[in-house]
């Protein structure tokens, strides 16, 4: 049977000495960074580690990721600038459409019972009764198609001239000054779409002049007070992760 020695000098190859004076030479290393790779310096912290992980995460972005961002549902991002603004640009023109198409239809209501009046079409019926009901009808049918029309023509001009140039952003992922004049150009032109293609044409340029200026006022706006879209989705996507950061590090503990 093998003697056991009393130390462990056999069994580690090295005497106590000789490990001391290894460590000794590991903590003069460190200290003194001999070593590149041991370098505080050269060990990125969470901040930089963030900061990659945010531009990985827009480099790998696609069109449709920018948008449905910008209409997510998340709770997390939910108060987040970019999601206020895709709020925003999806009630703004279905709020102003019914507003306009409800003040339409009441306007009208007094001026199609005026038209029915005015008609003559009270004298043809044979009970007073009957005209009366007649001509509520009259009066609601006119008031309802032109309010109705109205307020779809309003809704489209609305998202022509918000909506759209935020979406045009979203899928190109930066703000610029053209989406304005594309997007009410757009608008006026398909609210000319009845008059014919020439009053289309005319529409589109009236649409196209005052957005191309309107938007690049708007850039220069935007930058100034750092609300481009590419600024608001940098920090929808900082949120995002600095979240999924915090959870992984709760799920350590």
């Amino acid at each position: 049977m093998a003697d056991i020695p009393d130390d462990d000098s056999e069994l580690l190859g090295k005497t106590t000495d000789e490990i001391a004076a290894d460590l000794a030479h590991r903590d003069f290393i460190m200290k003194h960074g001999l070593i590149r790779e041991l370098r505080k310096e050269d060990r990125p912290n969470e901040e930089e580690i963030m900061r990659q992980n945010v531009e990985r995460h827009i480099a790998n972005s696609t069109p449709w990721t920018r948008v449905s961002s910008m209409f997510s549902s998340n709770d997390l991002l939910r108060e987040t600038d970019l999601c206020k603004t895709g709020r925003m640009a999806k009630d703004m023109p279905v709020v102003v459409g019914g507003l306009a198409g409800t003040a339409v239809a009441i306007a009208r209501v007094v001026s199609a019972y005026d038209e029915f009046v005015r008609s003559n079409k009270l004298t043809s019926f044979c009970t007073p009764e009957m005209a009366k009901r007649r001509a509520a009808d009259y009066t609601m049918l006119k008031a309802l198609t032109f309010g109705l029309s109205t307020g779809i023509k309003a809704t489209l001009l609305a998202g022509g001239c918000y909506t759209f140039p935020l979406m045009i952003s979203a899928m190109q992922g930066k703000t610029s000054f053209w989406e304005y004049a594309v997007g009410w150009g757009s608008a006026c032109s398909l609210y000319c779409i009845n008059r014919g293609r020439r009053s289309m044409l005319i529409a589109a340029l009236v649409g196209f002049v005052p957005g191309l200026l309107y938007g690049s006022i708007n850039l220069l706006i935007a930058r100034k007070l750092q609300v481009t879209f590419e600024d608001m989705y940098r920090n929808q996507v900082s949120a995002l992760v600095r979240s999924s950061q915090d959870l992984s590090g709760s799920m350590l503990q």
